[in-house]
C-alpha cells in the first residue's frame, strides 16, 4: 500500500514537468517607430506613434529618409494581436466600421513590424 500512494506523487510530479512552455508575449515595435521607406518615395516614412490599439496611431509623412518629418498624408489604426480573429475584433472595438486587419507590410520598409503588428481597414 504504501508504494501505491508514493507512486502517485511522482506522477504528479512528472505531469507537471511535461507541461507545455507558456506562449510568448504578443508584442509590437517600439513606440515611437519611424518605419524608413526609401525603396519607394511615393509612399513616405511610416510614423508609429502609438499608445498601442488606439485609433490613428500610425501616420504617413512626407519625409522618405527615415526621419519621419514633414506633413502627415494619412493616419491610419494599428492594433497588436496574435492573429486575425483577435486583431479584426480588437479593431472593431475601436471602431465598429472596421471590416479587416491586415498584417502584411511592404517588403521595402524598414524595420519590419513583426507578425502581430495589425493595420486596421475600412
Amino acid at each position: 500500500m504504501k508504494r501505491f500512494v508514493l507512486f502517485l506523487p511522482v506522477l504528479a510530479f512528472v505531469g507537471l514537468a511535461c507541461a507545455p512552455a507558456p506562449p510568448p508575449p504578443v508584442a509590437g515595435p517600439a513606440i515611437p517607430t519611424c518605419f524608413d521607406e526609401t525603396v519607394n518615395p511615393a509612399t513616405g516614412d511610416v510614423l508609429y506613434s502609438g499608445p498601442l490599439d488606439t485609433l490613428a496611431n500610425l501616420q504617413i509623412v512626407s519625409s522618405v529618409d527615415g526621419s519621419c518629418s514633414g506633413s502627415v498624408g494619412a493616419t491610419f489604426t494599428a492594433v497588436v494581436a496574435a492573429g486575425a480573429p483577435s486583431a479584426l475584433a480588437l479593431c472593431q472595438s475601436l471602431n465598429p466600421s472596421f471590416t479587416l486587419a491586415s498584417n502584411s507590410a511592404p517588403p521595402s520598409i524598414a524595420p519590419q513590424p513583426g507578425p502581430y503588428f495589425w493595420i486596421c481597414q475600412l
